[in-house]
């Protein structure tokens, strides 16, 4: 069968899902897939969208399900997760996931320590960067560059960039 009768197929349709990478563009040139597939894109969060990335937290956490909450979508935990993650939502549900999994198989619940950790463990920033350790988000300096290293940690299987991959 080939992929367009699958996408066609009455009884069992099949749905393509490209999401969060740049090659989803292909699917806008293509003719014979546009014809046939939504395309949504997600766009980043940023400060002016400051509302969904609390709605956004606050689902998450509720999604987690932890005794303890940290209410991330208070004060300023959405501007900080925004600085961290670039305001991509994809990599806000990896950090969470990372940051998630240690306190859950422990048995307590998940802190900002944990989404510090995460965020330096994956890539997204180091220790003095990090919005989730410093004390005046409005110190640090807003990032120069993309998160380019951070997307080639996740396809390397979440380790830090080798020496290597800057040059």
């Amino acid at each position: 069968m080939k992929f367009k009768e699958m996408l066609a197929d009455k009884e069992w349709p099949v749905s393509l899902v490209l999401a969060g990478v740049k090659a989803a563009k292909f699917v806008e040139e293509y003719n014979e897939l546009r014809r046939r597939t939504p395309i949504i894109e997600v766009r980043r969060l940023d400060n002016a969208r400051r509302q969904h990335m609390a709605i956004l937290l606050q689902n998450f956490e509720k999604k987690l399900g932890f005794a303890e909450k940290l209410d991330l979508h208070l004060g300023d935990y959405p501007e900080r997760m925004i600085h961290a993650t670039d305001g991509e939502v994809g990599r806000v549900a990896d950090l969470f996931k990372l940051a998630g999994v240690g306190p859950w198989m422990a048995g307590r619940s998940m802190t900002v320590q944990d989404l510090a950790a995460a965020a330096e463990a994956i890539g997204l920033c180091d220790v003095k960067s990090n919005p989730f350790r410093v004390a005046d988000l409005s110190k640090l300096k807003k990032k120069k560059k993309s998160l380019e290293d951070y997307d080639r940690t996740l396809l390397r299987g979440n380790q830090r960039p080798s020496v290597e991959d800057r040059e």
